[in-house]
């Protein structure tokens, strides 16, 4: 998902394994009046395309809630979609994830399937939100 006018990148294809009943999801809003689509349901699915475990398409429906955190961006410190994944594995308790793109922040050059640079991002996303919490970054 991009927005036009300012070519960010904030949601798209975001295959994570449990993203399902439960789940929370704290996408950034760039532009006033921006839309929210969901689609491309999988029966079952890997964390990301680095499993190669392409996901298992589906049929479904989505039932969600949504509202508008004023200044979420400032107050989660957030570039790109923040992740809690529902409860579907009792092994687990509860976590977040976050997201990286592949999308040089200087240049706004797209560099497709580079996993080091989205791995990159995804650390620097979740170091800036644990900052807000009294955490140094180091």
């Amino acid at each position: 998902m991009m927005t036009k006018r300012n070519k960010t990148e904030n949601g798209g294809n975001c295959d994570i394994k449990n993203l399902s009943r439960g789940a929370k999801i704290w996408y950034p809003v760039y532009v006033s009046g921006a839309n929210l689509s969901i689609g491309d349901l999988h029966f079952s699915q890997g964390d990301g395309e680095i499993t190669f475990c392409g996901g298992i398409e589906m049929s479904g429906v989505v039932t969600l809630r949504t509202r508008l955190l004023k200044n979420g961006i400032k107050l989660l410190a957030m570039k790109n979609p923040i992740f809690i994944p529902g409860p579907v594995e009792p092994k687990f308790s509860k976590y977040i994830t976050f997201q990286g793109i592949n999308v040089d922040e200087k240049s706004g050059k797209q560099h497709y399937l580079d996993a080091t640079m989205a791995y990159r991002h995804a650390c620097i996303n979740c170091i800036e939100y644990f900052k807000k919490f009294g955490y140094t970054g180091e």
